[in-house]
């Protein structure tokens, strides 16, 4: 096993509105253990050297000592052989196109046929969700004082590699811990920390490319609840929220544009498309911001999407060539058109307040959690009328938890830790099936590659379990 002591420069989710930040003391450097192949490694020793401007290097480091994952053998079908995790199945938050949606698998909705929980850990606490690609599965935790950036085997749990840095945990009204959650585009992750460490790390050994801070970049610190963008990648581009919409290259961190600056808000940047120009779309705390891709000029914004407390945390949802905007306190919902520049609402109702996990569309309906995580008991899966904002149906029981969908069936997680399986219709609440996969509290979307599901809770329980299979096995 080699140890790497890595030095660079100085979004639930998430993906949240209660989330954590990152000291504002200078930060330490970032220490990596690297697994060849085997069990988990203990989170390094705090180093106390501060990390010099805009470069990074590696230079050798003492061994950690191993803490494996727990492979589950004796669970229900467990005769069903793995289902291998393709590349890219689940590359960053929300799944491929960042909508919620999980590809056509070979899995059924009927969780009564068996669950097979395949591995568990521990990742430390946070929000952070999993991402699956080439094979292995990556997300965020926080241990110690530092947080951890994971790699693991996405098939045996066994961890590849780990990174950590020093980050305080900011734990009013919930648990704390990273809420972003890591993207990966070939063969680099992208990650961001509460405090604004946006690294660049290579996929199979977690060497750093690049780290830079956004703050010293943007000139805006850290909102109350931390950064919590996931990043996202467009062409050359590396693109996250934090204050200002910032892109820089993806290959090499230098800044190439950053939007205006408004308060950050804690959901992530969606691609819009729109006539033949490609937009950046983010909900920030001062409302909806539309963007160039290319220069990150303004191209739109709607200042009224705001709320009570400053934590719009859902992040837009493309609707069929408009904008569809949820956000919590009971603030409500929009349908949002671009018309020569200019944003004009569709609708506005109170049919959904999101307070963290975003709605999924199908066909002309959204499915979504409504109400806040102060409140969870009051919470409720709901469907709503796309075209015009109108509430259909509501299930409560669900808490504060996060929805998927195949586009037939929901695939919700709820607070307290079940998989549910919902029919996608408007005709009103038709459960199929439910299944206990972890204890709460369990605000992070999960994230589905194949017939593996992967659900963590905010103290850093990660389980992957096997749906599964469709048609008449058992």
């Amino acid at each position: 096993m080699m140890r790497l002591s890595l030095y660079g420069a100085g979004g639930l989710l998430a993906v949240l509105a209660f989330l954590t930040g990152c000291q504002d003391e200078p930060p330490t450097a970032p220490t990596a253990s690297v697994v060849a192949a085997g069990p988990a490694a203990n989170a390094s020793a705090p180093t106390d050297s501060p990390l010099p401007a805009e470069t990074s290097h590696a230079v050798a480091a003492p061994a950690a000592e191993p803490r494996p994952a727990t492979p589950i053998k004796d669970t229900p079908a467990a005769n069903v052989a793995p289902v291998p995790v393709k590349k890219a199945d689940w590359p960053g938050f929300l799944g491929p196109q960042r909508n919620g949606l999980i590809a056509p698998a070979n899995w059924s909705p009927e969780l009564s046929r068996g669950v097979k929980t395949v591995w568990r850990t521990n990742v430390g606490i946070g929000y952070s969700s999993i991402s699956v690609a080439g094979g292995k599965a990556y997300t965020m935790g926080y241990r110690d004082g530092r947080d951890e950036i994971f790699c693991f085997d996405a098939l045996t749990g066994e961890q590849i590699w780990k990174i950590d840095y020093e980050c305080s945990l900011v734990d009013n009204l919930h648990d704390g811990g990273p809420g972003a959650t890591p993207t990966v585009d070939g063969d680099w992750v992208y990650t961001l920390s509460r405090d604004g460490h946006f690294h660049c790390l290579n996929a199979a050994t977690g060497e750093i490319r690049w780290l830079v801070m956004t703050p010293k970049l943007t000139g805006v610190e850290r909102p109350e609840w931390g950064l919590t963008s996931s990043p996202l990648i467009d062409g050359d581009l590396a693109i996250v929220e934090v204050g200002a919409v910032l892109a820089v290259n993806k290959n090499t961190g230098e800044v190439v544009w950053q939007s205006d600056k408004y308060a950050p808000g804690y959901g992530s940047p969606v691609l819009f498309p729109h006539q033949g120009q490609k937009l950046i779309a983010v909900l920030n705390n001062e409302g909806l911001l539309l963007v160039s891709a290319e220069t990150g000029k303004t191209i739109a914004r709607e200042p009224s999407i705001t709320t009570d407390y400053s934590t719009n945390s859902a992040t837009p949802v493309l609707l069929d060539g408009d904008l569809f905007i949820s956000t919590g306190y009971q603030r409500g919902c929009s349908r949002w058109k671009l018309v020569d520049g200019s944003l004009e609402r569709v609708f506005e109702t109170r049919a959904v307040s999101s307070h963290m996990a975003n709605c999924v569309q199908v066909g002309d309906y959204l499915y979504g959690i409504d109400g806040n995580s102060h409140s969870s008991r009051n919470c409720k899966l709901v469907c709503v009328d796309s075209r015009t904002g109108q509430r259909l149906w509501e299930e409560r029981g669900c808490g504060c938890g996060s929805v998927l969908t195949n586009g037939r069936e929901l695939l919700m997680l709820t607070e307290d830790g079940r998989l549910v399986t919902v029919a996608a219709s408007p005709d009103g609440y038709k459960e199929i099936a439910q299944k206990p996969v972890l204890s709460a509290t369990c605000w992070t979307p999960p994230a589905v590659a194949g017939r593996h599901c992967y659900c963590r809770n905010a103290a850093g329980d990660l389980v992957c379990v096997e749906l599964p299979p469709a048609g008449d096995a058992k």
